[in-house]
């Protein structure tokens, strides 16, 4: 039976600096997470759901007392220790909790199990936030959430910024100004390799040429009408083929 959690754990997780995390020379650190961020998450938890996370810490704690099945990614084998010691104080089991502890561009690879929800809170330095997304978003089912921690980080913010902006993707909410939930709508199509040409992302009305000389852009701006017909058609022809599979 899942673990209560009260009011006062879900502060304590949120406000108690070095619970989890300590610097370099031992000192405490922020939990980096926020009560109402905490809450958010808790209620979207249930009994059994397959989860994963890169980060450990009081969101470790949140995915263990709601009883999923949970898998967490840190290089951090100390964070892990003090998660273990502070479960075993409040007796919340973490019997199904897994660590994986690595580096999640090597931990992650080859990941294929379905997962229910993500929660992306690793390592913010670039490219790590798009790596661990790129390895588990083929995996969470459609109907499913991916969480990201921290998304003013402009490392965090680029994969935001992507989410946002792509068709299988819906964002539901930014929870205090910092934790992003987006629910996967659909999986995407991949026509390799014109793939990258049906991300929104890529549309190329936002195609980026000042490192180019001036001289120079007149070509790139004639071929853009180009590009972006053939972009449009290629969508077009998508959503009908989408559309003759739920017909038949």
């Amino acid at each position: 039976m899942p673990a209560e959690l009260t009011d006062a754990l879900l502060r304590n997780l949120a406000t108690e600096p070095g619970l989890f995390h300590r610097g370099s020379e031992g000192e405490a650190l922020s939990g980096g997470i926020t009560e109402m961020a905490l809450r958010a998450l808790e209620s979207s938890l249930s009994p059994g759901m397959r989860t994963l996370e890169t980060g450990c810490g009081g969101t470790t704690i949140v995915f263990a007392a709601t009883g999923a099945v949970h898998t967490v990614v840190t290089p951090a084998k100390s964070e892990a220790d003090r998660v273990r010691d502070f479960c075993d104080k409040m007796g919340i089991s973490l019997e199904s909790v897994e660590f994986r502890i690595g580096s999640s561009d090597t931990v992650l690879v080859g990941w294929d199990e379905p997962l229910d929800a993500v929660l992306i809170d690793g390592a913010h330095r670039f490219p790590f936030p798009m790596i661990d997304w790129h390895y588990v978003a083929g995996p969470l089912k459609v109907g499913g959430d991916v969480w990201v921690d921290d998304i003013a980080i402009p490392a965090v913010y680029r994969l935001f910024e992507f989410l946002r902006g792509e068709s299988e993707w819906q964002l539901v909410a930014v929870h205090d100004d910092k934790l992003a939930q987006f629910k996967k709508i659909a999986n995407p199509a991949e026509p390799y390799p014109l793939d990258w040409e049906l991300q929104r992302y890529n549309d190329p009305s936002k195609w980026v040429f000042s490192y180019m000389p001036l001289s120079r852009r007149w070509r790139i701006w004639r071929n853009r009408a180009m590009i972006g017909t053939r972009i449009r058609q290629l969508r077009q022809e998508l959503n009908r083929r989408r559309g003759g599979r739920r017909s038949s």
